[in-house]
């Protein structure tokens, strides 16, 4: 009893005691028949099928009331004297029953009973007091068995009454029209509340006096299924933030908590609840809740509300039943104008649906102009795919959606540490879920939409990765500043409760567990240096893994739990695990090794497929796996032979003592038997169209021949290619020469330009027209000259060097001609 009132607009009723009716709804009214020394007697008229109570209270709150409730019980007058709890259930009997019914009446649709009490007061009854007294009032529903039902919000009030002059009730209902609505799921009224005289000053009607209010009621409708809560900071942010927060419960009741909020994350239950539930009414598609707070409680965390002008910020979002969720989806900012009964309201950003339609637009859009380009403008499209100004827009515009994004969240924190962590915070998100996006060999749309091979996806994954990695630190670091600055300390990065923070149902983000992802992301990091990653592959292959895997997790479970943060980390997964399934079933091939052989540093192999035949094109490549070798290690190496041949041939370059091929070449010369190989692939293709060039040069260094073995496998016995091969291994040399030869027979426009760059002495080397060693390295400008024109097309294939070397060339030369580029860096 005593809060919400929905029926009556407010009044002030002044009645004479001399028999006239105080009416407090349309079916319930009350007559002071009369007031001596002993009893007070009264006339209650309610109506049909009704109950109705008045209750003496010197607060005008239901907690603790003296109540008289009557109603008509098997067709015969039935009240009785209890009181109410601080829980405000349904009154409790009386032990001494002190009311006495005197009179009974029944017409249509209502029923009057006359009852005396005595005045004086004792261990159960207050006593009635002339100079003027608190009192509530209600009325509700009997049920079919007799019972009483709830009163709900709209047929109650508090009320004074002055036994020796006059009754004062003040009835303060909240219309339809004073409403105000919020957001699409909530609406919120004021009023404050002056506790001598009970009036009240409503939403929309200005404030004659500032003084003499010592309390404000607020009443939420929400809609059902979500959360509503309000909050007060003089700066309209959340850090700190005096904030109350109701939800339904599945019990049929609602659940209403005073937090105070130290940081956007963390806002725990006042040890003190400072606020009353008063009402609480369920519809069909809403439910109501009435509470009030004293303008000051003298609690240290609670914000004194002032009578001027009030700032709060509001946030709804979704709940469960037993709880809200952590992440709310709707928020913003409302000004209380209390001289003029005004609710300016301002709307935060509604961001999850937005960012990730920005960011995916913005990928969209880049491969949508990359497929445009390469298929109206193909040099142009060569150009974008393999120059450093195309791969600088790329990066802009992928680094740009981030940044977007991650503002759009900084927006959503209204306190400054969120806007200076969060936005990081958010961009390594996104980051972590790309990286893993990149790194997909069969089902990768981005490789997809922006038309890139995944060999060099893979230097995407890596920069996107270390970008990741250095927004995580920024927000590790800008959140360890605000933890050492505020009452929680750093030792919250080592709290070792596992279930997060939690306060009333409310889940924030698990500080231990993102302190741990750091940690493994730094090392996953670490050990992916390029040259830890070529000397320890198998170490690193494993650390990756375990590593990436840890990071996920812990980045999950730290994250606040929503629907946002399964999409964002959920999709790449899933991706991920089809990705992987297609690459075992459907292109993983078995095979032996045919032939092995290794001169010095290069180990040749030629594998037989065993399963179904395998086809590739030039410029292919294969992960390839020799169990006896390493079980788990998938090494890529590009394939120098055609696959009508029936044979896959690779060059190996043994990188050093310890590594994979190492191993293999120590097998060449130990193995008496036939390797089994497995194969996964083909990978890689030429960002030029072989057939639309008369000439080819291609430019290998090292072992990076390989792939240009493929390309002259593969290309019409009609046209010219020049191979430029840069060698420092003379024995390697001798190898391929009979290669070369090989080839040269078949290929009659095919000129080989061996350049020696190593010390000593190349031997069994015969040179002619077509096979000229040179010592030195070569002039690319001049062989460019020589051997290109515009009907031409160039791959290189080597260390960074080279292909940087390389593009430059063709690039400062007169000719547009598009250039292939394949690093050692995987």
């Amino acid at each position: 009893m005593g809060a919400q009132r929905h029926a009556l607009a407010a009044a002030v009723l002044c009645l004479a005691l001399a028999g006239d009716a105080l009416e407090f709804t349309d079916d319930y009214s009350i007559e002071v028949l009369g007031l001596d020394d002993a009893n007070l007697t009264i006339r209650m008229t309610c109506g049909e099928g009704q109950w109705c109570g008045l209750g003496f209270s010197d607060t005008q709150e239901m907690p603790g009331a003296d109540t008289i409730v009557c109603w008509v019980l098997e067709s015969a007058p039935f009240c009785y004297d209890g009181t109410v709890g601080d829980a405000k259930m349904k009154p409790a009997t009386d032990a001494a029953q002190n009311v006495e019914v005197t009179s009974f009446s029944q017409a249509p649709g209502a029923f009057t009973i006359e009852f005396t009490r005595p005045r004086a007061g004792d261990a159960t009854n207050k006593a009635v007091v002339e100079g003027g007294q608190g009192m509530v009032w209600a009325t509700g529903a009997v049920s079919a068995d007799g019972a009483m039902l709830y009163h709900g919000n709209v047929t109650r009030a508090g009320t004074q009454i002055d036994w020796a002059g006059a009754i004062q009730v003040t009835v303060a209902p909240l219309s339809d029209s004073g409403w105000k609505v919020i957001d699409d799921s909530m609406s919120a009224r004021f009023e404050f509340l002056n506790a001598s005289t009970g009036s009240t000053n409503r939403e929309g009607e200005p404030l004659q006096t500032n003084t003499g209010y010592v309390a404000l009621r607020m009443s939420f409708s929400c809609e059902k299924g979500r959360y509503c809560s309000l909050g007060l900071n003089d700066d309209g942010q959340m850090e700190p933030a005096d904030a109350w927060i109701c939800w339904e419960k599945p019990d049929g009741t609602v659940a209403c908590s005073d937090w105070y909020c130290t940081s956007d994350d963390v806002c725990p239950a006042d040890a003190s609840q400072d606020i009353t539930v008063e009402a609480y009414t369920s519809g069909p598609s809403s439910w109501s809740v009435v509470f009030s707070r004293l303008l000051n409680t003298g609690d240290g965390l609670d914000h004194v509300i002032p009578t001027d002008t009030v700032k709060f910020i509001y946030a709804t979002g979704d709940a469960d039943g037993s709880s809200p969720t952590k992440e709310h989806d709707s928020d913003g900012k409302a000004v209380l104008d209390v001289a003029t009964g005004v609710l300016t309201v301002t709307p935060g950003n509604d961001k999850t649906v937005w960012h990730i339609f920005v960011s995916m637009g913005l990928l969209l859009g880049l491969g949508l102009v990359s497929g445009i380009i390469i298929t109206v403008r193909p040099r142009l499209g060569y150009f974008f795919q393999q120059s450093y100004v195309g791969a600088a827009l790329s990066f802009f515009l992928i680094i740009a959606a981030l940044v977007v994004i991650a503002l759009g969240d900084a927006q959503h924190y209204d306190n400054r540490v969120g806007q200076a962590a969060v936005p990081f915070g958010g961009m390594a998100q996104l980051a972590i879920a790309l990286a893993l996006v990149l790194q997909l060999r069969r089902f990768s749309p981005v490789l997809f939409l922006m038309s890139c091979p995944q060999e060099r996806a893979l230097v995407w994954h890596r920069w996107i990765g270390r970008f990741g990695w250095l927004c995580v630190t920024l927000h590790f670091v800008i959140m360890c500043a605000k933890f050492n600055d505020d009452s929680q300390g750093v030792g919250v990065l080592f709290d070792t409760d596992l279930s997060g923070s939690t306060t009333d149902g409310q889940t924030s983000v698990n500080p231990v567990f993102g302190f741990v992802a750091w940690i493994l992301y730094t090392l996953l990091v670490l050990l992916g240096i390029p040259m830890l990653r070529r000397m320890h592959y198998g170490l690193f292959l494993v650390s990756h893994i375990v590593l990436s895997l840890g990071t996920l997790v812990c980045t999950i479970v730290h994250l606040p739990k929503g629907w946002r943060s399964y999409v964002i980390f959920g999709l790449p997964v899933a991706l991920l695990v089809v990705d992987n399934v297609l690459r075992l079933t459907k292109h993983t091939h078995a095979g032996i090794i045919d032939r092995i052989e290794t001169i010095e540093t290069v180990t040749k192999i030629v594998v037989r497929p065993t399963g179904d035949q395998a086809s590739w094109g030039p410029g292919s490549y294969f992960y390839v796996t020799i169990p006896k070798i390493a079980f788990m290690e998938a090494h890529p190496f590009s394939v120098a032979s055609h696959h009508t041949s029936g044979m896959a041939t690779f060059y190996i370059k043994n990188m050093g003592p310890g590594t994979f091929t190492d191993r293999l070449s120590k097998t060449a010369s130990d193995s008496k038997n036939e390797l089994a190989v497995r194969m996964e692939g083909p990978y890689g293709k030429l960002s030029f169209d072989m057939d639309a060039h008369d000439k080819l040069v291609l430019i290998g260094g090292g072992i990076g021949v390989t792939p240009m073995l493929s390309m002259i496998e593969y290309m019409d016995a009609k046209k010219t290619a020049t191979l430029v091969w840069l060698v420092r291994d003379p024995k390697f040399v001798g190898m391929m020469q009979p290669v070369f030869e090989e080839m040269s027979s078949r290929f009659l426009q095919l000129r080989v330009l061996v350049f020696y760059t190593g010390t000593g002495t190349i031997e069994g080397a015969e040179k002619s027209d077509r096979y000229v060693v040179t010592t030195g390295r070569p002039d690319l400008s001049d062989i460019l000259g020589r051997f290109a024109d515009e009907r031409s097309a160039v791959a290189v294939c080597g260390p960074d060097g080279l292909t940087t070397l390389a593009c430059a060339t063709v690039k400062s030369s007169a000719l547009n001609i598009p250039i292939h580029t394949e690093t050692f860096e995987f």
